[in-house]
């Protein structure tokens, strides 16, 4: 088959499955393509990148003429001579090849990189220049594509960019024209483009793309072409196209009467799918009030807003942003229309939604029909000092977490499902591993023992603790025989027990987390990781600082990724990171929530959490997918009651408990690891050796 017989439209309007039907259809019967673009962008890449598996198996060749997307700064450098026109040129589109997280567009781009790392795909970079050649404001804005297939050729123009929102959003005309029905204007788009090549169109200057962005482009390549992940476009107007599971989320969202929650694993795209979620709200006149649980997180989302919806106007509420509570007003009051072009956001922590402040003007002012709220990580909200924020009636209601139920809290996961329902959507992530969507990862134990004086310490501490449980629960039916985390919860309301209890339970906890055991074994495994990208949690400061010290001392190349950085600096040290300047990250509890960092290979797990859900988070920072890693690696430093691992020994009940801790956490690990049964099978050996029942160290729900 060739271009001549295809079934080709001439005209193509406002549809976007047929204009993705177009570029797929003459791009697998082409030998090559030349287009002319506006912006250079990750998207734009994408688009181009439609179809392009089938013209590398054709041996076809490819040209694209685009425009660096250079910033007023860096227009400014180059007019005052601060910085070389190539070196900004560079700079600016080397940051469109980095910006990329979604696994969609990579993976078209790394196609393309694949067709320039074998010579195929050329690519110019053009300007509008002034008559010294310098870069003026405004982009080259060129529509004009050509299929060749060797003898005939289709051409395209007043297309939009090739950008997700110029597909999607703009929905402009593009006409076609073939050269088996008008030859002569085929013909002058094929010379349009020619000149365009060969730098000999007025008023523009078109360079070589710089040798630095071409490095960078080569270093994404598959070993092989890539199939596509098959996406599903939304509806018109949505940012990005969606993965087939997530479309199943909103879906099932919607047929709950958009009430309930999605229960999806880390690094399975839940924010992406709750924007696209209220899309067909927001163009209605709702307004979305989104809830998380820090700041961090509360910046993250306003920026992930203003990716979805550009030029929306996002509140953002939490101490340390101005006056919000004013604009939180006027928005409620503003008058109920559809907002699309300028849509409303509210975006609040859990702390200051719970305020009595917040409160009393969402209840004032806001009307049920017209908020939709969206909390990530909903576990949290149903803790009693967030629960309040349950008590605002809005018609439309998502919860967000890849482990929605509160674990050991029955109480607040019913406030959380009397509000939310239930779970509409379940996507663990196994399912997201087979499916492809996150990395697989290997899991491996690393026995630690304590020492004669942790041991005393611990048991010393535990003694303490029962005596203090015991005088809180005398006369309290009500609270005798709990397990401790159920009892923990009951105190929350009492404060004063509740700290005397955790104060405790920190200091016994911080005994394990610290076993002086972990440190060597540490800088020995990290000095095994040297040249991978690798991630190290750490109990606290102190620990962390000793850590850095040895590593730098062993020749490693370690960084710290702390509170104690300032934003601006935690982004830095996150492109070391991406650049192989540093190979090891430390971190407390920074990177538990809301941090992506998908080139991450591997990671030393010195002080976990017990809770289940830190360090599922923690995992999930080393599944997101990326070309450089084939999978994860995860080595648990797991702390035993001694290093007499020859025979077995007999445990107390106090320090039995340590043990029992730690395989839970390690069980759960190893349920969903690429060497799962290996890694099960050194779980059931330490079972033996100390005489626990395998049974005991099974995650909740998997018991028999």
């Amino acid at each position: 088959m060739a271009l001549h017989d295809e079934d080709i439209k001439l005209e193509y309007r406002s549809d976007y499955d047929d204009l993705v039907d177009f570029y797929v259809r003459c791009l697998s019967q082409s030998t090559s393509y030349d287009r002319a673009v506006g912006y250079f962008t990750s998207n734009g890449l994408s688009t181009a990148g439609r179809g392009v598996v089938s013209l590398i198996k054709r041996g076809g060749s490819m040209r694209l003429v685009a425009s660096p997307h250079l910033s007023e700064q860096d227009i400014r450098d180059i007019e005052m001579g601060y910085r070389m026109r190539p070196q900004v040129v560079a700079e600016a589109v080397t940051r469109e090849l980095e910006s990329v997280s979604d696994e969609i567009i990579m993976r078209r781009i790394q196609n393309l990189a694949y067709l320039v790392s074998i010579g195929r795909l050329e690519i110019k970079l053009a300007f509008r220049t002034d008559a010294k050649g310098t870069p003026r404001h405004g982009i080259f804005h060129e529509k004009v594509g050509v299929f060749h297939d060797g003898e005939e050729a289709v051409a395209f123009s007043g297309s939009p960019n090739e950008t997700m929102s110029g597909l999607v959003d703009n929905f402009e005309d593009i006409n076609v024209f073939t050269t088996w029905r008008d030859r002569e204007r085929v013909g002058r788009k094929i010379e349009h483009f020619e000149q365009l090549w060969k730098n000999a169109v007025p008023g523009l200057t078109v360079i070589d793309f710089p040798e630095v962005a071409k490095e960078r482009l080569i270093s994404m390549k598959p070993t092989s072409p890539l199939e596509e992940i098959k996406g599903v476009a939304r509806r018109p107007g949505a940012a990005t196209e969606l993965r087939p599971y997530q479309q199943e989320a909103i879906d099932a969202w919607e047929a709950n009467s958009t009430v309930g929650i999605l229960s999806m694993a880390t690094g399975t795209g839940k924010t992406l799918v709750a924007l696209e979620a209220l899309r067909p709200l927001v163009t209605s006149g709702v307004i979305p009030l989104i809830i998380v649980p820090s700041e961090l997180l509360l910046v993250q989302w306003g920026k992930a807003i203003e990716r979805s919806y550009p030029g929306s106007r996002v509140i953002l509420c939490h101490r340390g942003f101005g006056t919000w509570i004013g604009d939180v007003e006027a928005t409620l009051l503003s008058e109920m229309k559809p907002f699309s072009d300028r849509p409303r956001f509210i975006v609040s922590t859990m702390q200051s939604a719970s305020g009595d402040e917040f409160l009393r003007t969402l209840t004032r002012f806001g009307r049920p029909e017209r908020i939709a709220m969206i909390v990530d990580e909903v576990h949290r909200i149903g803790a009693p000092k967030f629960r309040s924020a349950l008590n605002l009636r809005c018609k439309a209601r998502l919860g967000l977490s890849a482990t929605p139920m509160r674990q050991w809290d029955e109480e607040g996961t019913e406030a959380i499902m009397g509000y939310f329902e239930k779970v509409v959507y379940d996507y663990p992530l196994r399912k997201a591993i087979d499916g492809g969507y996150l990395a697989e990862y290997d899991y491996h134990i690393q026995p630690v023992p304590m020492t004669l004086d942790e041991l005393s310490e611990y048991q010393d501490i535990s003694k303490r603790l029962a005596a203090v449980i015991q005088s809180i629960v005398k006369g309290r039916p009500d609270l005798q025989n709990l397990p401790l985390p159920r009892l923990l919860a009951r105190l929350e309301d009492s404060p004063e027990k509740y700290q005397a209890v955790t104060a405790l339970l920190i200091s016994r906890r911080r005994i394990v987390k610290k076993a002086s055991a972990k440190f060597n074994r540490m800088v020995d495994l990290a000095s095994g990781l040297r040249g991978r990208r690798s991630l190290v949690y750490c109990e606290d400061y102190e620990q962390l600082d000793t850590a850095l010290t040895a590593m730098l001392a062993n020749d490693l190349n370690p960084a710290e990724y702390t509170a104690r950085l300032d934003s601006d600096s935690r982004q830095a040290v996150l492109s070391a990171l991406e650049h192989g300047h540093v190979d090891l990250l430390l971190s407390c509890k920074c990177l538990d929530e809301g941090v992506d960092i998908p080139s991450c290979e591997a990671a030393i797990l010195v002080a976990n959490s017990k809770s289940t859900r830190e360090f599922i988070q923690r995992r999930g920072r080393l599944l997101r997918p990326h070309p450089k890693k084939e999978k994860s690696l995860i080595l648990d430093l797991l702390v035993v009651p001694s290093d007499r691992l020859d025979k077995k020994t007999v445990l107390d009940g106090m320090i039995r408990g340590i043990l029992v801790s730690e395989l839970q956490r390690a069980s759960l690990f190893a349920q969903d690891a690429l060497n799962s049964e290996e890694a099960t099978d050194d779980i059931h050996k330490i079972c033996e050796l100390f005489g626990i029942d395998f049974d005991e160290t099974m995650p909740e729900g998997n018991r028999e």
